[in-house]
């Protein structure tokens, strides 16, 4: 599963520097517990995206949408909705390291 914040750029325009990545490194913190609570597992975050895994479709589904609710209300630094794009494939990945490869990755990017 990935997940982008949408407009992130504008959120650094709109707040300045320190609050725009404020917003965005708690909506990504967010994002992990969510992923964390549906047994899924951060792999990464790349600027304002989350990569994740799960062992099961569903649970990833499931974080998808309740990510998708929670930030659709805002967080504390702004009553805004903050709006999320996620994507999600099922299929074979391979680890290396610390990180993961694989079509499914390639597919849902």
């Amino acid at each position: 599963m990935l997940s982008d914040i949408c407009g992130s750029s504008k959120l650094f325009e709109v707040y300045g520097d320190i609050q725009g990545w404020r917003i965005v490194s708690n909506a990504l913190n967010l994002m992990a517990r969510l992923t964390s609570k549906y047994e899924g597992n951060v792999v990464k975050t790349i600027g304002d995206q989350i990569m994740c895994v799960f062992k099961e479709p569903s649970k990833a589904v499931r974080t998808a949408c309740e990510i998708n609710r929670s930030l659709a209300l805002g967080l504390p630094e702004t009553q805004d909705p903050v709006k999320v794009k996620t994507s999600l494939h099922f299929g074979n990945i391979f680890i290396e390291q610390d990180d993961i490869f694989g079509d499914s990755i390639n597919v849902a990017a």
